[in-house]
């Protein structure tokens, strides 16, 4: 059985004239249940603890799930060299490990009459930190990680956050444009458009899950199916979850796009973007962020002539507009390695790019288009793995168009 749910929501507002609010929502999930499906005959096998009858045997799931989100609490957060990649939010993630621990031991108590709810700390446990918890529920357990880094990153409830780590509700994402100022007399003297812009996308991922079959082949065994463990001697998971990402950008955080009087446009683009990966595997969380600021500028030179450019059967001088676009960026890049078993930070990426990009497009006739174009990238990394690279690609292209 295959179950594929999408869900897309969108709106429209407008609070005050020249003012456009786009409000979006997304949920993506899909799930494949299967099982084999058989009859089973005690007295040709009694080692399985069935009954005479047709049975599903090998039960699995597995699927992938994807949800809009609401990161914005913890975007802005300094976390540099200078505070030694301190962050405010993965130590708020780490600390929120003990209530989740809490609850799933109390809730465990609840249904099991001879499970004790004993916290195990770091004096009793015996294995170097790893049980350090809850008995059964240990700060490393995927039962335990998945719903506190929910809580830290999402702002949510850490007393009700969805044990499972799947939100159920998406939450808005939007995109802002305002070019209310040209009613002012100063901007309608200097430009023709000036619009502001502002753009935020978030997403929560939970890349793939899987049943855990070591669940019911411990249990065909003789075990009890609710007190089967690992070897850190926490319960067995459900579902077994390799890793849960968060993606984030603001494109841009804030943004500028005008048109002068004399068709000369500039821009401005302030972006931000952040990619967070927590990994069940290696108990270690990779933090990805980045900043750019795009500075952007064009001209129309309009008719002009080129003489020793001539076509058709008069041989007459091409007479066309010559575009000009020139864009500057800067962008700002840091990967960090937090691993919470040993509790260490470690910077293993990062670089400045400079990237300067300048075109210049002359329509020969309809047909035929010419454009001149130089692009420079220059990298500097902040690791000493890697030395400065300067790439330039420069050239002119001739653009025939076929179509009618």
């Amino acid at each position: 059985q295959t179950l594929t749910e999408n869900l897309n929501f969108r709106a429209t507002i407008e609070p005050v004239k020249d003012f456009r609010i786009e409000v979006t929502a997304t949920k993506i999930s899909a799930e494949n249940n299967s099982s084999i499906f058989r009859y089973h005959d005690p007295l040709q096998d009694s080692t399985l603890p069935y009954s005479e009858g047709y049975h599903h045997f090998n039960q699995m799931s597995q699927g992938n799930y994807s949800i809009s989100f609401l990161a914005i609490g913890s975007s802005f957060e300094s976390s540099t060299l200078s505070n030694g990649y301190n962050s405010d939010v993965f130590n708020k993630f780490l600390e929120y490990r003990e209530i989740i621990s809490e609850r799933y031991a109390l809730e465990k108590a609840q249904m099991d009459p001879n499970y004790v709810p004993e916290f195990i700390d770091e004096a009793s446990d015996t294995t170097n930190g790893q049980r350090i918890g809850y008995d059964g529920y240990s700060y490393l357990s995927q039962n335990v990680m998945l719903p506190a880094f929910l809580a830290a990153y999402g702002g949510y409830d850490v007393n009700t956050v969805d044990l499972y780590a799947r939100p159920t509700f998406p939450m808005p994402n939007w995109n802002l444009n305002y070019n209310g100022l040209m009613k002012l007399d100063f901007f309608k003297k200097l430009f023709q458009t000036f619009t502001l812009s502002h753009s935020y996308r978030s997403l929560y991922t939970m890349g793939a899950y899987i049943t855990n079959l070591q669940i019911e082949q411990r249990t065909l065994n003789g075990e009890e199916p609710n007190d089967i463990r690992n070897e850190n001697g926490d319960f067995l998971s459900e579902y077994q979850v390799g890793s849960v990402t968060v993606s984030e950008s603001f494109g841009p955080l804030i943004g500028i796009n005008m048109r002068m009087k004399n068709n000369t446009q500039f821009k401005i683009d302030f972006k931000r973007d952040r990619m967070l990966n927590l990994s069940i595997v290696n108990n270690q969380l990779t933090e990805t962020k980045g900043t750019e600021v795009v500075i952007g500028a064009g001209y129309i030179i309009r008719d002009l002539k080129i003489n020793f450019i001539r076509v058709g059967a008069n041989r007459k001088a091409v007479q066309s507009n010559l575009e000009l676009k020139l864009d500057f960026s800067l962008r700002d890049n840091q990967t960090v390695i937090r691993r919470i078993y040993e509790g260490l930070t470690q910077v293993t990426a990062g670089q400045n790019v400079y990237s300067i990009k300048f075109s210049a497009d002359y329509q020969i006739n309809t047909r035929i288009t010419a454009r001149f174009y130089y692009d420079q990238i220059i990298s500097k990394f902040k690791t000493s793995n890697a030395f400065p690279t300067n790439n330039i690609t420069s050239g002119i292209s001739i653009r025939f168009n076929l179509g009618q």
